[in-house]
């Protein structure tokens, strides 16, 4: 699995970074004495050896896991469906669905909410803040307080299947009032042309849009901030 690249040798670097886990991952790199050394969830690395930092990756590796809710909400009932937009800002959640009748036919779902969604959906969205890093090309620092992710569209080929999609957000601006909104490029889950050339979405971005589309899953069935409600089917 590829993982973000989070600090070099020699350099100070700090960084607090949420991963797909409940309660999130700590990580600071610290230059000190003769060695660099990196904490990580309350175990120190030395950088210098090449067995603890082997160590270091595989946790981080298993911490970015993503694992499926523990009390899973029941099926989505009345045919297969399957998301086209997720959209979280601030309470209002917007969330767009294709319901699958028949090979030929298929039917357009809308469900809008201004309930607060559960901190696992908001995580969830944040979690895509370092993906969209790598694929606009911007450096690991840029915006670390200052982005939001607002939402995810989704689209699948219809020749092969295969899904792809888009992230949008917005970064607060020191030099405006206006935030500067962005949308990723397009960029398939897997390669559905034969070019071993193709760009695709990163392993950890497609955990991360899997483990999004499960809270919204969740919220769409009635996992909120405060409490769980039951709901019927969405209309």
């Amino acid at each position: 699995m590829p993982l973000p690249r989070l600090f070099e040798r020699g350099e100070y670097r700090f960084l607090v970074q949420l991963w797909f886990t409940d309660s999130g991952v700590f990580m600071a790199g610290k230059k000190g004495g003769a060695k660099t050394t990196l904490t990580h969830a309350g175990k120190t690395f030395d950088m210098d050896n090449e067995k603890e930092m082997q160590d270091f990756q595989e946790q981080v590796a298993n911490d970015l896991r993503v694992d499926p809710p523990a009390d899973p909400a029941p099926s989505l009932p009345a045919g297969e469906r399957r998301f086209t937009k997720i959209t979280l800002k601030e309470q209002d959640v917007k969330l767009c669905m294709e319901e699958v009748i028949d090979e030929n036919n298929s039917k357009e779902i809308t469900f809008k909410s201004t309930e607060q969604a559960h901190q696992d959906f908001a995580l969830a969205m944040r979690g895509l803040e370092n993906s969209v890093r790598h694929i606009l090309q911007w450096s690991e620092e840029y915006a670390q307080f200052a982005m939001t992710i607002s939402g995810v569209s989704f689209s699948t080929s219809e020749k092969t299947g295969v899904r792809g999609a888009v992230i949008s957000g917005y970064v607060k601006l020191d030099t405006a009032t206006s935030p500067f909104f962005f949308n990723t490029p397009y960029l398939p889950y897997e390669d559905h042309n034969d070019n071993e050339e193709a760009a695709l979405l990163p392993e950890y971005t497609i955990r991360a849009l899997d483990k999004l589309e499960l809270e919204a899953d969740a919220y769409l069935k009635g996992k909120r901030a405060q409490l769980q409600m039951d709901f019927g089917e969405a209309a």
